[in-house]
């Protein structure tokens, strides 16, 4: 009977360790196809993510962000963009590979979260969907609400394990410390946590537990300021505390003072499409659900916390009035959640249960199924995946970037040293051609009227007259509804057909009475037109 018990046990491990590798190949296939459109090799950085790179490229020269590169946004992207460029020898696949890290466990999170609460079918469903979801709005990645999916679904499986145990400290710690981690990168990106910490306060307040909610939100809070305080502290050391606070803080109460909840759901629902509709679903599902266990006295916690939760997160998304899609990437970890409950819920009312069953209680012959198919279907995402790998090992001296012209032509026309100017904040231009800008304020003239605004936006002609750049690339082609071109023909027809009608700098007319009477344009590469200084 020994011998049997043994065999039986080694026999449990082995089908374990094989549902586990099939579970991480399927997932890691669904990531990977999602960051296709990261790919270094095939794409280029957005005007975020490429100045975030940019500031990372800062870091590893031993410079200051806010001081050498300014941003509004708090400094946790650009250290790990620094951390993820030092790993990739100063390329963009040290950004992917972090990327592909980050992603990859916050799905393993949220398939674990999801398959513990409703078994495998409605984990793989609420995967597949909140991956499409991210699909939709990551817009060639590395943004600020990217990267704290990780933390968030690490809350949430918290959360859901302090369900068991709502005395347990670790769980609560590990909260706090994911809050602090979550507003480091973007201060919007928090409703995980709030909504958490609004949950809480519902269950136990109705238990009359106080003493134990108090513990707990202590608890939460001690972790928070923990993080918050050694970052505060290093930036203190460096004597770059208050420009960290006015620019990641301060300057974004101005920067959201058009927030319109109503156009922040629509255009929720307009970038994420199907995903948000299948949400929507689930979130009346979900509201069902808490409804009928009100009535018999046994409330669903995991469906309180998704009723406050979306709210929450559309509100966070919505409070800077401007409505980007990578801001609904926020949304993600709540819209995996109620697609689970939707599945759980729904679908084996109306779906075949033999189907459903299948996907229960034989995962592994599930996921292996799916994983073929994917591969299958998706082959020519993997394609692309090997013919970069194979360069990188194989043909690096053929290149393992895309670099467009214009940052060869920067490359072959500057010295290392020489500073250049990238008119329109696509400073993502300057990381990929190696080359500084002569100013901290990347953004110019992308600025909102704020207490300061002025200083930066005479700072930036200052800099532009002391150290004046060897080349200035017109980049006003990315935005050119609210970017006046260097070109005054162009600029003239520009402001006759309404553009630019958003904020602009007092000294604008400043800058280029300075750019054109220093500059002569040297060539026109694509959409950009180069200007050669010529009397330095």
């Amino acid at each position: 009977m020994q011998l049997i018990r043994g065999y039986l046990t080694r026999t449990n491990s082995l089908a374990v360790v094989l549902e586990t590798a099939i579970t991480i190949a399927f997932l890691g296939l669904l990531v990977a196809l999602v960051l296709l459109q990261a790919n270094p090799l095939t794409t280029l950085p957005s005007r975020d993510g490429g100045g975030y790179a940019y500031i990372g490229h800062i870091i590893l020269e031993g410079k200051l962000p806010y001081i050498y590169a300014w941003d509004s946004k708090p400094p946790g992207l650009f250290y790990l963009d620094a951390f993820a460029l030092w790993l990739g020898q100063g390329t963009r696949w040290g950004i992917w590979l972090m990327e592909y890290i980050f992603l990859l466990a916050a799905t393993g999170i949220g398939y674990k979260l999801m398959r513990n609460l409703w078994r495998s079918g409605a984990a793989i469903f609420g995967t597949i969907i909140w991956l499409l979801g991210l699909n939709a709005v990551l817009s060639g990645g590395n943004f600020t609400e990217e990267y704290p999916l990780l933390f968030n679904f690490l809350a949430l499986y918290c959360f859901w394990k302090n369900l068991q145990n709502p005395k347990n400290k670790i769980f609560d710690f590990i909260i706090g410390l994911t809050f602090a981690l979550s507003f480091l990168f973007r201060a919007n990106t928090i409703g995980v946590q709030i909504t958490i910490l609004l949950t809480w306060c519902i269950v136990l307040l109705v238990k009359n537990e106080i003493t134990l909610l108090l513990k707990k939100l202590a608890l939460m809070l001690v972790a928070a300021l923990l993080v918050i305080t050694v970052a505060c502290a290093y930036f203190w050391a460096k004597g770059a505390l208050y420009p960290m606070i006015e620019a990641a803080l301060l300057y974004n109460f101005y920067y959201g003072e058009h927030a319109n909840l109503w156009s922040g759901i629509i255009k929720g629902f307009e970038y994420l499409g199907s995903v948000a509709w299948v949400a929507l679903v689930g979130y009346i599902i979900t509201v069902r659900q808490l409804i009928l266990g009100y009535k018999v006295k046994a409330v669903d916690n995991i469906a309180l916390l998704l009723m406050i939760g979306w709210p929450v997160e559309i509100v966070l998304s919505a409070l800077s009035g401007r409505g980007y899609g990578h801001y609904y990437i926020a949304w993600l970890p709540v819209v995996a959640l109620l697609s689970g409950m939707l599945f759980s819920v729904l679908v084996p009312q109306i779906f075949l249960p033999g189907v459903i069953n299948f996907l229960n209680a034989r995962v592994k012959y599930a996921l292996f199924i799916l994983l073929v198919v994917s591969v299958i279907v998706f082959n020519g995402g993997l394609v692309t995946y090997w013919d970069s790998f194979s360069r990188i090992l194989f043909d690096r001296g053929a290149g393992i970037e895309n670099t467009p012209p214009v940052v060869q032509y920067v490359r072959n026309n500057t010295d290392p040293g020489d500073k250049v100017l990238v008119w329109g904040a696509q400073v993502g231009l300057n990381f990929m051609a190696h080359r500084d800008s002569p100013t901290a304020y990347i953004f110019y003239p992308l600025y909102v009227d704020s207490p300061f605004t002025a200083k930066m936006e005479t700072s930036f002609l200052s800099d532009l007259e002391n150290q004046p750049p060897a080349l200035i690339i017109d980049a006003y082609i990315h935005d050119p509804d609210n970017v006046l071109s260097l070109n005054p023909d162009v600029r003239s027809a520009q402001i006759l057909a309404g553009k630019g009608q958003t904020y602009q700098p007092p000294n604008l007319a400043q800058v280029f009475d300075f750019i054109q009477s220093h500059y002569k344009m040297e060539v026109v590469i694509g959409d950009y037109s180069i200007y050669r200084i010529h009397n330095p």
